[in-house]
């Protein structure tokens, strides 16, 4: 396991350089895009585009980036078997829209659900398994109940097939 941060107020700070740092990282993004779009419309070369698409890591929000430039870039999704090295190719016909993606950053875009919009399946599972506590349960209903309740008390490990 990784080591922890215990000291509340060190943990606080921790907190408060993200912000400042994703921030940053957001206006970052913005301006290498901007960048990569008209790139992109001055050259038909659309490399940095997938590169800064590339660039990103696995906790970024490429889907919100993905959504902004295929609205202003002269990109569509690359549905070749190159997809992975390249998401993007370049498209003639569409527009390239450099004044819009400026007024309406990547990070707008495909916004985040709220917390309590997203769907929580251990308490959904939990709270199926208290119903069912309470209820008679058809035939079969007993086993699969055992095998629910040993899948929250584990969740990530292995239930056996037979509910055993």
């Amino acid at each position: 396991m990784r080591a922890i941060i215990t000291d509340i107020a060190k943990l606080n700070k921790a907190i408060d350089s993200i912000a400042a740092r994703g921030k940053k990282l957001d206006m970052d993004i913005q301006v290498a895009g901007l960048s990569a779009i008209a790139h992109v419309e001055k050259s038909g070369d659309i490399g940095p585009v997938n590169r800064l698409f590339l660039a990103l890591g696995k906790g970024h929000r490429k889907s919100a980036l993905t959504a902004w430039l295929l609205a202003y870039a002269k990109v569509v999704a690359n549905a070749g078997e190159d997809k992975k090295d390249k998401p993007f190719v370049y498209a003639k016909d569409k527009a390239t829209m450099l004044e819009e993606a400026d007024a309406n950053p990547w990070f707008d875009f495909k916004v985040e659900p709220d917390p309590d919009e997203v769907f929580d399946l251990q308490a959904a599972v939990a709270a199926l398994i208290k119903k069912a506590g309470t209820k008679q349960l058809a035939a079969g209903g007993e086993g699969l109940r055992k095998k629910l309740e040993a899948l929250v008390a584990d969740p990530l490990g292995d239930v056996a097939e037979d509910g055993e």
